[in-house]
């Protein structure tokens, strides 16, 4: 017999899907009624991407706090090589 705590982490992908979906979607009508209004998309832009580097910021250190990771130069080669292609 499945209990609820096996259903519930069967559907958390699918609801946290379903959320994500609805971010993007808010998020693109708020870019657009913002263009619309007169704001710079190139200042929209870096507004944008202020707001979810101090938001991720936020949720690492608060989440993260306790896990810590040796940077080694190898680690710091590897991020840098992934950040290129942005």
């Amino acid at each position: 017999m499945c209990g609820k705590s096996s259903l519930v982490n069967k559907a958390k992908p699918y609801v946290l899907m379903v959320a994500l979906q609805f971010g993007i979607t808010g998020n693109v009508l708020f870019g657009m009624t913002s263009v619309k209004h007169g704001v710079n998309r190139f200042a929209f832009g870096a507004y944008r991407n202020a707001f979810a580097a101090f938001s991720l910021a936020s949720f690492a250190f608060f989440l993260d706090r306790k896990v810590r990771f040796k940077v080694t130069i190898s680690v710091f080669l590897q991020i840098m090589l992934l950040g290129f292609p942005e």
